[in-house]
């Protein structure tokens, strides 16, 4: 019998910290009744454990089975309660991983395994655990009274509480059933049991409080309240050869995945509301299912080079908030879609819906590669590859028979990506080793955000029609690495990595061309260094490290995002039509976001005792 265990404790106060200028119970901009008190604003905290127990139950039988926990919180830095931190919500998540695995050796050409896996996923986040705690503020309190200004005041309103247990039962089996081929047979089956609910209390400043001063939330079944169970489930099968000639390697399979996302769906897009009077209004959603194949070829040119190749489809099953976003459960099993404003008055697209009936995402991936030997310890890789990624996300616009409007996602949107890859590897010798890779690629399509067409119907533009560059089509990357040491005793590495700025949309007031589609201009270039120092020591049958990391290691401020108008993070011409500032801070103090930066420089010192 062996075992495994490890537990670990990480605590963060964040990089981003806020002033309590003001309290969340503050109103007036200049009143402030905080202590100014600089307070952590993304902090993080982090208790983990993970033990392995293997046992062989006869020679031929191995029985193993291995846990994982851990108990997190966090914060997310929101600029706008930069002056009032403590009316930023926490984040909680506790995760619960238990896998059971059996290994059996039927011959020495042929094994089998079997995999039980359980996992229970819990997510909530809030201000005050307490729905009707007493320190909730009403909504309007301290709004920003103009622009580039922060809150004087109040807290966040919204709450959610997100479950998710998924139980995995997968076996394979693989068998060399000659000298040139060799079979894997893999089955595979999923369930998942999601629950869901989110809800703020009432932002309409005429009744966000009842007659006895409570805060008030939506009603089951209306809009600013989601809350349901669903149960989606997954199966998938796999086939493969592997094919091994003299002068040629060949691998072909086929995989074949099925989804269920085991719900409703409206019959009618126009009429998305359940009523028992017209029981055919839903439907059940399709099952979605896609048979993949997949092929690579291996063969040499030289004694030391060999060119390879690949194709295959890729099956991706849909974020479950773009099945049941908006979804609500009601009393009777049923099911029905909350539309429309939490006032009951009707807006222009404010709802976004899930779809149960998405299709799920289809990629078909080429690749086609070179791989040399140059010296002993000196190997250099070639690679080009193209992906062709169909049925994208996207939202479509519709108008109720009773002229409510709202957006749900629908499979519409299309995309490719196209690059090579040229990287050499030193391996360690010579006290020394190296990575050099360099990436060139190009993503292209329709739109980034599945909600890009919501953004435009509000903003009165027409749909993109074309391929534009997608937020991460960053054409150029460089990646480089180099590790000296002495084997068991010291390490010292070095991590670069540089790149050229993403895309973003420019400001079409500050621009003398005129801009016709989204993500037009590139942000300033990407450079980080990281380094790592590590000692070891011998006490025994004991052996200690000593270790410092640095991240970021020459304190460089890159540039992640920026304003439209200026392409830079601490510049917004914008500015310019701020008018006056009732607060007591600056424009510059607003428009200096610490988001739109990379991390700065951290260094971690610590111990390791292993035995």
């Amino acid at each position: 019998m062996k075992f495994f265990a490890t537990g670990r404790y990480f605590r963060s106060d964040g990089h981003y910290y806020g002033r309590r200028l003001y309290l969340i119970s503050d109103n007036n901009p200049f009143m402030p009744s905080g202590d100014g008190s600089y307070v952590g604003m993304n902090p993080y905290r982090k208790y983990s454990f993970q033990g392995k127990l293997s046992y062989y139950i006869i020679p031929a039988i191995k029985l193993s089975y291995s846990l994982f926990v851990d108990d997190n919180k966090n914060s997310y830095y929101d600029h706008g309660y930069s002056l009032v931190p403590d009316g930023n919500k926490s984040h909680f998540n506790d995760n619960l991983h238990q896998n059971t695995i059996i290994n059996h050796t039927i011959s020495n050409s042929s094994f089998q395994t079997l995999k039980i896996s359980y996992s229970q996923s819990n997510y909530k986040g809030y201000v005050f655990e307490d729905l009707f705690d007493p320190r909730y503020v009403k909504p309007e309190i301290g709004n920003p009274q103009s622009g580039y200004t922060f809150r004087t005041g109040g807290n966040q309103s919204d709450r959610y509480k997100r479950d998710l247990t998924t139980i995995i039962g997968k076996y394979d089996i693989v068998s060399q059933v000659n000298k040139e081929h060799k079979l894997t047979l893999g089955l595979e089956y999923r369930t998942h049991d999601l629950y869901q609910f989110y809800t703020a209390f009432r932002s309409n400043p005429s009744s966000p409080l009842d007659s006895l001063h409570d805060i008030v939330y939506p009603a089951p079944n209306t809009p600013g309240r989601e809350e349901y169970k669903k149960k989606p489930s997954e199966f998938h099968a796999y086939l493969q050869d592997k094919m091994e000639y003299e002068d040629f390697i060949v691998n072909f399979g086929v995989r074949y995945d099925i989804f269920d996302p085991n719900t409703n769906v409206p019959s009618d897009p126009r009429n998305p509301h359940y009523s028992p009077l017209f029981p055919s209004g839903m439907k059940k959603a399709d099952i979605k299912q896609q048979v993949s194949p997949r092929f690579s070829v291996a063969f040499p040119i030289s004694a030391t080079g060999v060119i390879y190749g690949s194709y295959g489809h890729f099956f991706q099953v849909p974020n479950f908030d773009q099945l049941y976003r908006g979804i609500s459960d009601l009393p009777n099993g049923k099911t029905t879609f909350i539309i429309g404003s939490e006032t009951g008055e009707t807006g222009e697209f404010e709802t976004v819906v899930g779809n149960p009936d998405l299709k799920s995402e289809s990629t078909v991936k080429y690749e086609l590669g070179l791989q040399q030997v140059l010296y002993s310890d000196v190997v250099m890789y070639l690679t080009a590859y193209y992906s062709d990624i169909r049925n994208w996300v996207q939202v479509e616009l519709i108008e109720t028979y009773d002229t409510r409007k709202y957006a749900r996602f629908i499979n519409r949107d299309y995309a490719n990506v196209t690059g090579f890859i040229v990287s050499m590897e030193k391996r360690f010798s010579g006290l020394w080793a190296a990575n050099l890779d360099y990436t060139y690629q190009i993503a292209k399509g329709n739109a980034s955000d599945p909600q890009d067409a919501l953004n435009r119907a509000r903003n009165n533009e027409e749909p993109e029609k074309t391929l534009i560059p997608l937020d991460w089509d960053q054409r150029s990357t460089l990646n480089f690495s180099v590790t000296t040491g002495k084997t068991g005793s010291w390490m010292l590495g070095l991590i670069g990595r540089l790149g050229s700025g993403t895309p973003y949309t420019a400001d079409r007031f500050f621009n003398p061309v005129d801009i016709t589609f989204r993500n037009d201009r590139t942000k300033p270039s990407f450079v980080s260094f990281d380094m790592r120092f590590e000692k070891f020591f011998s006490f025994g049958k004991s052996r200690v490290s000593l270790f410092a990391y640095i991240y970021n290691l020459f304190d460089r401020l890159n540039e992640v995002v920026v304003y439209g108008s200026s392409g830079r993070a601490g510049i917004d011409y914008n500015t310019k039509f701020a008018g006056d500032i009732v607060g007591l801070h600056t424009i510059d103090d607003y428009v200096q976001n610490p988001t739109f930066y990379s991390e700065p420089r951290q260094i971690r010192i610590g111990m390791s005792i292993s035995y």
